[in-house]
């Protein structure tokens, strides 16, 4: 089977069902889809900022949902594979993820932040950030 990606944009972030919820949608943000999508991501930073993929620095970072955890290692996984430098930042709010890449302390040439908002429980994403 083959996702339609459009499906899991929700205007500037990436929004899917990642875990079965009471309505009986079907689940669409999986660890394959996250692995995918992070490896797309590592690629656009990567040809934006003109550095190899040993050269990107990249900061992840997830709220309290369920399945933040499974989400945050498949993305984690997928940077380390391209060899990605990745800063875990674990619980985390979504402004602490965009100034990653704006302090000098971090300099984060990238960064995810796993949220699904204000959305039901049975919904994650990715919120990206480029420096």
């Amino acid at each position: 089977m083959t996702l339609d990606y459009s499906k899991l944009q929700n205007g500037s972030d990436i929004r899917g069902v990642a875990l079965v919820g009471d309505d009986g949608k079907a689940v669409n943000l999986t660890r394959t889809e996250t692995l995918r999508l992070t490896m797309g991501f590592a690629k656009w930073l990567s040809e934006k900022s003109g550095k190899d993929y040993s050269q990107l620095k990249v900061s992840v970072g997830h709220d309290s949902r369920l399945t933040a955890e499974v989400l945050k290692n498949a993305i984690c996984d997928a940077f380390e594979h391209l060899g990605v430098e990745v800063l875990d930042c674990g619980l985390a709010s979504t402004p602490a993820m965009f100034m990653s890449t704006i302090f000098e302390d971090f300099k984060c040439d990238g960064a995810i932040m796993i949220t699904a908002s204000h959305n039901p429980k049975e919904y994650n994403g990715y919120k990206v950030y480029d420096s």
